[in-house]
């Protein structure tokens, strides 16, 4: 899996089946409090993105940024974010 498709993935499953892989292939990588608070807060922080990314705030402002004033009322908002 590349990490494209782990950061587009929302599902907890896909980030701890993607962990026991890295570590089963690298048995280096330590599993301490550190590391498996990092990987962790990753997959929050993804989820936390997917949500805020589904907003209607999020999108006017994309929308805002990308789309000339005079335009706005012409593009609709499901046209932005994921």
């Amino acid at each position: 899996m590349t990490d494209s498709e782990l950061y587009e993935s929302f599902d907890a499953r896909v980030w701890a089946k993607e962990f026991v892989r890295i570590v089963t292939a690298n048995p280096t990588i330590p599993t301490d409090e550190g590391t498996m608070t990092t990987w962790f807060a990753s997959a929050l922080m993804r989820g936390y993105d997917e949500h805020w990314w589904r907003t209607k705030e999020y999108k006017r402002q994309v929308r805002r940024a990308l789309v000339p004033w005079w335009k706005r009322l012409f593009v609709p908002l499901e046209r932005f974010g994921h």
